[in-house]
């Protein structure tokens, strides 16, 4: 009777997952980096919000996990000169060269932010 108890749990299980995961899985494609990014942010999202532990632990590798899909958003709409001060209009303010400067340098340190906190606490979130 256990196990076909757990059959019938796992079986719920797997189909939320392909219902979950499927509008996500139609539109992936394998030519750009930006699609693996959106599945990593998304299961990011998902573990985060499935961690139903009480407990600062808990709390400390949700927030984590959310830093990590922010990054990874960020990544994927490249919007890093959107939050600039220009100050004249915007068209004039990226001939500045100091300006596409700065949002690389901006880039760099979110994908360092982003694979230091994989390499450092990507396997504690669960301990």
């Amino acid at each position: 009777m256990w196990r076909v108890w757990q059959f019938a749990r796992h079986s719920i299980h797997g189909i939320h997952n392909v219902v979950k995961w499927l509008p996500l899985l139609w539109r992936d494609r394998d030519y750009d980096w930006a699609f693996l990014a959106r599945i990593l942010e998304a299961k990011l999202r998902f573990m985060a919000k499935s961690l139903s532990e009480a407990g600062p632990a808990a709390d400390q590798a949700r927030s984590e996990m959310l830093l990590c899909a922010h990054i990874l958003k960020r990544l994927q709409t490249e919007d890093y000169l959107e939050s600039l001060p220009l100050g004249q209009s915007f068209a004039e303010g990226l001939r500045e060269p100091w300006i596409w400067k700065h949002a690389d340098s901006v880039r760099q340190a979110d994908e360092q932010l982003l694979w230091h906190v994989f390499r450092r606490k990507m396997r504690t979130w669960w301990t």
